[in-house]
């Protein structure tokens, strides 16, 4: 699922997998989204150092509900 805030609440409930990429960075906005990660365990994390196409590194974490 690719969305916004709102479409991610929506399909949080019914989702046994999840594929979270963490921006190590501060940008200006005013949509954020933050799961409940009460349920979840991580399986999987790799680190991306940014490259001259990306702006800041990146975390992708993964995610399972347990």
């Amino acid at each position: 699922v690719m969305g916004g805030a709102q479409i991610y609440q929506l399909f949080e409930p019914l989702a046994q997998r999840m594929v979270i990429t963490q921006v190590q960075a501060d940008p200006d906005g005013d949509t954020f989204y933050s799961p409940d990660l009460t349920g979840w365990r991580e399986t999987g994390r790799l680190a991306q150092a940014a490259t001259e196409n990306d702006s800041a590194d990146m975390v992708f974490v993964e995610l399972e509900r347990s």
